[in-house]
């Protein structure tokens, strides 16, 4: 069994790897300008069909909010807050079942200021998902058709 678990890990790592590599280049401003359009789709592609089969639930659901939050125009600071998510989501997949790292913790270690005073970041990154979409006044499409009670209910998105 364990061995089987040891396999399952490494594929996981090979399948979380390039893309957790790709959207962290993509935090740096001057490489997101610069990168192939073509090259991003290719990648996206092959990792939406890899994390369905190899992803947990929580992943599969973090990484499917990062794509709709990008095929519905969210707001660039609600990209990184999903990339964040994912990131957790990813962590927890690949045996850190027990993490504590916060968002803040995650993207905080990319922007030199997000403890500074006004910092919307910050916020994005705290608040939860409800009283998020409030603050940027963005539904994510998998809230835009439940009841209040429902969306209520999913304090989180993962």
């Amino acid at each position: 069994m364990r061995d089987l678990e040891n396999r399952l890990a490494e594929k996981k790592y090979a399948v979380y790897q390039p893309m957790i590599d790709l959207l962290s280049k993509m935090l740096d401003l001057d490489a997101a300008r610069a990168a192939d359009p073509d090259e991003l789709k290719s990648a996206f592609g092959k990792f939406d069909a890899w994390i369905v089969i190899y992803g947990s639930d929580a992943a599969v659901r973090a990484w499917h909010h990062f794509r709709q939050g990008s095929f519905n125009d969210a707001p660039s600071i609600l990209l990184i807050r999903f990339y964040a998510d994912f990131v957790m989501a990813a962590r927890r997949d690949m045996g850190h079942l027990d993490t504590t790292v916060s968002a803040m913790e995650l993207v905080g270690t990319r922007i030199n200021d997000i403890y500074g005073e006004n910092n919307e970041m910050a916020t994005v990154l705290t608040l939860d998902w409800v009283d998020l979409a409030k603050h940027v006044d963005w539904t994510p499409p998998w809230m835009a058709d439940r009841s209040k009670t429902e969306v209520e209910s999913a304090r989180s998105p993962a």
